[in-house]
């Protein structure tokens, strides 16, 4: 008795395969191949776009950290300056010596320059915020008062 994959029976007919085999597709793999190997060039560049970009901004905030640490010790000075110009003017005119619009005048000089060392204070936070954005780690902000940012 007849049998088909170890199956006894009678088997009476035709049996047959049919397979397609692209002989030609026109280019299809080919024109896919590349178009894979330009989206690779593509991403390739984009990355090294990032990279310079990233490092672009480290570079900008840590220069900003030290105009900034410069700024506040320039504006430090100042207030220093400000305040030993007020001492002497509430010396002058409580000796007679000086007029109320100089010792006024000492005052306001007092406060504006406290006004800038505020400023330079934050402009020097917000540097540091920066820099720690670039790097990508802005927990280490917080952590910044026992890891000293040198600029270069």
């Amino acid at each position: 008795m007849p049998s088909l994959f170890g199956i006894a029976g009678p088997f009476t007919g035709a049996a047959g395969i049919q397979m397609s085999l692209p002989i030609y597709n026109g280019g299809l793999i080919s024109g896919r191949i590349k178009e894979q190997a330009v989206k690779e060039i593509q991403a390739e560049l984009h990355e090294k776009s990032l990279e310079q970009e990233s490092r672009m901004q480290f570079d900008l905030a840590l220069s900003h950290i030290g105009e900034a640490q410069l700024a506040v010790k320039v504006t430090q000075e100042q207030v220093q300056i400000a305040q030993e110009e007020l001492v002497l003017a509430r010396q002058k005119y409580s000796a007679g010596s000086g007029s109320g619009f100089e010792l006024a005048n000492s005052q306001v000089n007092y406060a504006n320059t406290l006004d800038l060392s505020v400023e330079a204070v934050f402009n020097h936070e917000l540097a540091k915020v920066s820099y720690y954005k670039a790097i990508g780690n802005f927990e280490g902000y917080f952590r910044s008062e026992t890891h000293a940012i040198k600029p270069k």
